[in-house]
């Protein structure tokens, strides 16, 4: 990930509570924590308030679309552009979002993320065991 990186940018907001600039790290642990540990709703208002930039309690649905392009790109999806509208919009239909409306509620949050198979599968961040890789070059970008 780079520090460019509309995933990055946006989970930084949310860390920085007390100064735009900087994240403590008890803002850090926090976040973290809501990941690891929280409960699917709370995991769900964190990414609405990810992409709910204005805090007026709806996404617009062109930024909640790049969003999810951008956790894509961050995870290593590589999917051609216009196949990736098409899975978004499909998933957007599915949920019961109207395909005219510009923004997003929490509430169409929830309609999009119960529509997961298997909804019982915890989300989350999980490192115990894992052999991370770090692109060094990408992670001092985070730094500096």
């Amino acid at each position: 990930m780079l520090e460019s990186d509309l995933f990055v940018e946006r989970i930084f907001a949310c860390m920085a509570k007390e100064d735009t600039n900087r994240v403590t790290f008890r803002e850090f642990l926090n976040v973290v924590s809501r990941f690891a540990r929280g409960s699917l709703r709370d995991k769900l208002e964190l990414l609405f308030d990810m992409c709910d930039r204005e805090g007026q309690g709806r996404v617009h649905k062109k930024e909640f679309c790049d969003f999810v392009k951008s956790l894509n790109f961050a995870a290593g999806v590589k999917i051609e552009e216009t196949v990736q509208d098409g899975v978004i919009e499909t998933m957007l239909q599915r949920s019961g979002i109207d395909a005219e409306s510009d923004f997003l509620s929490y509430k169409d949050f929830e309609a999009i993320f119960s529509n997961v198979e298997d909804a019982r599968r915890p989300v989350g961040v999980h490192m115990r065991g894992v052999k991370l890789k770090i692109n060094l070059d990408e992670f001092v970008s985070l730094i500096y």
